[in-house]
Formats: structure tokens, C-alpha cells, sequence
């Protein structure tokens, strides 16, 4: 090949390329099969690694190959799109993730929808209001062209007395036998305890679910974390703020005794590193929800100005009638919160399956308390790549999806786009380009836009 004829192929190939990297303001919204994003930085989800000026290569959906721009050849029926100077991350997994809101009017389709504008492309909704609607809601959900996240639907939350109107109420262990396999004939595979829960009860509800290949979670009171791993449960909700193995005069099987641990017991202490290598011995996971705790503090003001435009005119009014609350310093609640963080950084550190979960109320927006609770976790001390296999990869790892929270070959291609260098700023995780489903590119502006207004 003479030096002529070499020069004219490189200058088609850079012609080529510069014809389909200026689709990037403006991806077509249909079925491409072949995609291919050029010089992007890409934190992968597996706690260490941030690559450089990588490409990614996307067919049918999955993720086809990763490597250097030098390095991946690109053929000529890709779509190409330039990345340059932005940063691509795995989609949100959240495995708290409600499609209710506690006080609140907003539908389940209505909050799946901010839940997807905000990056969070799949979740384990965590106890349900209206169980039959998850279901019915996640099966059309779970189509790549929906702009909302791949939905696991949860039953019913089951409790005991005192339980809210929306529960299931004190039930036999026969009943909450008959009440698995009516849920697991649904489809469902997730199934929530609640903090009123009786000893039996949960016996009977763990092994059945089991012998169905379901799961149980919790958000625990009147049973004990280690009460609570004998009887096989698969996972914890809220950590620290909810573990009653340190109660003062607890009754087995209720919820009472004094909760005086909660501000005393170091995190550190041999008995609380005894609590969680147990859970980790018997790989129970533990769910992280740092921003709606972070909302019962009065001087963190529990949304910023920048999420008001979301609100229906009737929560603003709401919001605006607390905000002279705002400005007042609430150091108990403060040092609790430092230590519901250290509890969860300890977990994380000693090696524990440490997932992520908004539990959107009190002013915190799904979707956008998703991206929140990543900062949180920056401030408990989490690197960047950490706090973001958390909200990933640990995610899927807990619901048991090996091809997604991941950026690697062979896993499916549900990612986020952000504007910008996310390890030098962490407070970039909300300057959101696109959010990409299977391979289906959605602009977050766009999605954002078409909600304002709508949350009540």
C-alpha cells in the first residue's frame, strides 16, 4: 500500500466518524442495534476501577466491547457518539425503592417515571401499597422502550399489630404460608417484614418464600438482627436506625425496650463488629437509605431549591409552611446521623453486601434521593468508585442480576451519561446527558421536563 493511498483511508475513516459523532446532541430514539460511544471515562462498578478514554461497543442491547480508543475498531454500521469529557457509569440498581410514597398522591407509574429521569434504571420496590399494581405495572415496565426502570415487584408488606392500614395484618404462620405462594403464583419474588413482625410469623414466611426461590427483607423492631439471621433472612433495611439487638429491657418478639444504643454504643465496639460478620457470614445484605434519614434533620433541609420545580403547587405549599424549621440546629439527630453512616461505611469495609435505596418522603424526591444518598456516602468516607458499585453493582448482586450494575462485556447496556469529570465531582451525579437502557438511548432533559409539576 503506497503512502497516497494510505493517507486518503485515514482521512475517510476521520470523515466517518465525524459525520456520526455529531449525532451526539441528538440520538435517534429507535431500535439501534449497534451503538458505539468513543474517548468516554467510564467508572465500571467494581468499587476500584475508573477507565480513560475508552471505547464501548454495543450490540443487541449488551455491552460487545470495552477497550482503548486506539485499541477497538468501530465498523461502519455502528452509530457512533463522541464522549468526550463526560463520564459513564452503570445504571442505578435501588433495592429501596418504593412505587408509593408515604402521605403523598403521586401513582406508581407517575414515580417509576422520576425514578428512570434521574439514572436509576432498575429497582425492588421494597414492600408494596398495591401489590397487584406492581405487578402489572413491571411487566410493561420491563420493556426496554419504556421510559421507566425494570421493576421487582414486592407483595404486600406483612407486619403484625400496629401495622399501617396498607399492611398485612397479624397473621398465623399457616396464613403467611398461604400468603407466599399466593404472591410467588403472581409473579413476585420479593416480600417485606415489617417492624411489628412475631417470631413465627417470620420462621414460617422465610422458609416458604425460600422453597419458592424468593426472598425476604426487613425493616426490623420487635426481632433482632440476630434473631432474625436464624431465622434466614436475606437482608436489612436502614442499619443502624433499625437494629434492636441493643435495646435496653426488649421483650422477645416486640418492639420496645430503649433505644439509648442508637447514640452510645460505639460503632466500633467488638459487639457491633461481632453483629456484622455474622450477617456477612451468612451473606445477609444490608441496605443503605442515607437520604431519607437525612430529611428528618432540620438544618439539612431535606431537598435542595434546585427539585422544587418538580413539586405539584400543593407540596410546595407544604414544603414552604416547614421551612422556617429549616434553620434550626438539631446536633442529636446530627451525631446520629454520623453514626448511622459509620455503620454502614464498617459494614461496607468489613466486607459486607452493602446496597442503596432512596425510601423517597419528607420532601425527597425519588429518583433524585437515589443520587443523594451517593453523596451521603462520599461524606461517610466512600471513594468515588465505592459509592458507586454501591448504587450499582452491589444492587444487582442483591437481586441476584449478574448482567446488570456492571459496565463489562457481556453485561446488558443500562447506563448513564454524566456531563463531566464525576471523580473530581461528585456533585456532577445529577448533570445527567442521557440514561440508556438496553442499548436505548433517553434524554434526561427531556424526561426531567416532562415531570415538572406533577409530584404531590
Amino acid at each position: 500500500m503506497n503512502i497516497l493511498h494510505l493517507l486518503f483511508i485515514i482521512l475517510l475513516t476521520s470523515h466517518f466518524l465525524t459525520l456520526n459523532a455529531s449525532n451526539l446532541d441528538k440520538p435517534e430514539h429507535r431500535e439501534t442495534d449497534q451503538i458505539a460511544f468513543i474517548h468516554t471515562n467510564i467508572i465500571t462498578g467494581d468499587g476500584q476501577t475508573i477507565l480513560y478514554d475508552q471505547t464501548i461497543k454495543i450490540d443487541q442491547g449488551k455491552i460487545s466491547a470495552i477497550g482503548s480508543f486506539a485499541d477497538v475498531s468501530i465498523e461502519r454500521q455502528y452509530q457512533i457518539y463522541d464522549m468526550t469529557g463526560k463520564t459513564m457509569i452503570p445504571g442505578i440498581v435501588g433495592v429501596h425503592n418504593h412505587l408509593h410514597v408515604a402521605g403523598r398522591q403521586a401513582d406508581a407509574r407517575l414515580i417509576a417515571k422520576f425514578y428512570f429521569a434521574f439514572g436509576v434504571t432498575t429497582i425492588q420496590t421494597c414492600g408494596a401499597r398495591d401489590g397487584n399494581q406492581e405487578v402489572s405495572l413491571a411487566k410493561m415496565a420491563n420493556s426496554h422502550s419504556v421510559p421507566m426502570p425494570y421493576i421487582l415487584a414486592s407483595a404486600p408488606y406483612i407486619s403484625g399489630p400496629s401495622g399501617n392500614p396498607n399492611m398485612q395484618p397479624e397473621i398465623t404462620p399457616k396464613q403467611a404460608r398461604e400468603f407466599v405462594r399466593e404472591w410467588v403464583e403472581k409473579g413476585v419474588q420479593w416480600f417485606k417484614v415489617y417492624r411489628h413482625i412475631k417470631p413465627n410469623v417470620l420462621n414460617a414466611i422465610t422458609d416458604e418464600a425460600h422453597q419458592h426461590n424468593a426472598y425476604v427483607t426487613g425493616h426490623l423492631c420487635s426481632i433482632t438482627y440476630q434473631e432474625a439471621l436464624a431465622a434466614k433472612l436475606d437482608g436489612f433495611q436502614h442499619g443502624w436506625n433499625s437494629v434492636s439487638d441493643f435495646r435496653d429491657g426488649k421483650t422477645v418478639g416486640q418492639c420496645n425496650g430503649l433505644r439509648t444504643y442508637i447514640d452510645e454504643l460505639a460503632i466500633d465496639h467488638q459487639s457491633v463488629k461481632d453483629l456484622q460478620d455474622l450477617m456477612i457470614k451468612q451473606s445477609a445484605f444490608l441496605t443503605s437509605t442515607l437520604s431519607i434519614y437525612e430529611a428528618s434533620i432540620s438544618h439539612r433541609k431535606p431537598i435542595a431549591d434546585q427539585w422544587l420545580p418538580y413539586f405539584h403547587s400543593t407540596l410546595i405549599d407544604s414544603y414552604n409552611k416547614q421551612r422556617a424549621s429549616f434553620d434550626q440546629i438539631d446536633s442529636k439527630r446530627e451525631a446520629r446521623f454520623g453514626r448511622i453512616k459509620a455503620f454502614d461505611r464498617q459494614f461496607f469495609q468489613r466486607g459486607g453486601l452493602l446496597g442503596s435505596g432512596v425510601d423517597a418522603g419528607r420532601f425527597n424526591l425519588p429518583g433524585a434521593g437515589d443520587l443523594r444518598n451517593f453523596e451521603l456516602l462520599i461524606e461517610a468516607g466512600f471513594s468515588v468508585p465505592e459509592a458507586i458499585q454501591v448504587l450499582t453493582a452491589n444492587g444487582a448482586k442483591i437481586l441476584n442480576l449478574s448482567k446488570r450494575g456492571q459496565i463489562k462485556v457481556g453485561s446488558e447496556a443500562d447506563l448513564v451519561v454524566i456531563n463531566g469529570s464525576l471523580e473530581k465531582d461528585p456533585s456532577l451525579i445529577y448533570q445527567q446527558q442521557w440514561v440508556i437502557k438496553r442499548g436505548r438511548i433517553f434524554e434526561t432533559q427531556e424526561l426531567r421536563k416532562n415531570l415538572l409539576g406533577k409530584y404531590h
